[in-house]
């Protein structure tokens, strides 16, 4: 399959989950949480459009596979087809866990659920930014000498 295809596809989920993401946070466009009409005041409920921001890593490195190589593109699915699964299921399964404010040993000061979506899709990012530019300068470097 062409990567421009692959690059398209992720770009266009990563927009829907985004969107519909933001769209079902408490009182946004009148769906989530409501209580006779008030928006829900609760300190625990989360940013409004964090689910995007989650999902922005994906949106970033989808736009930046439209101008790399096939080869670094190749390189950049290998960890995609681990680490995405992962991060997913990590995010899942905290989500889905039964309420704690532990935040992974941070005594109470953030939940799990809010300490993974802030954590590992900046990670996502980072580590698949980190594999494009260094598999394109070697790709670079070797086509100069």
């Amino acid at each position: 399959m062409n990567q421009k295809i692959v690059a398209t596809i992720i770009l266009a989920l990563a927009l829907v989950v985004g969107i519909f993401g933001v769209l079902s946070e408490p009182g946004i466009f009148g769906l989530g949480c409501t209580n006779n009409g008030v928006l829900c005041n609760n300190p625990l409920t989360p940013i409004p459009g964090e689910p995007f921001l989650a999902i922005s890593a994906s949106l970033l490195v989808s736009i930046a596979l439209f101008f790399v190589r096939r080869e670094v593109f190749i390189v950049w699915a290998k960890f995609a087809a681990v680490a995405f699964p992962l991060m997913l299921g990590i995010m899942l399964y905290t989500y889905n866990d039964a309420p704690m404010r532990s935040g992974f040993g941070l005594s109470g000061l953030i939940s799990n659920e809010q300490f993974a979506t802030a954590i590992l899709p900046p990670l996502f990012f980072l580590v698949s930014l980190i594999i494009i530019s260094v598999k394109s300068l070697r790709l670079r470097k070797s086509s100069i000498t």
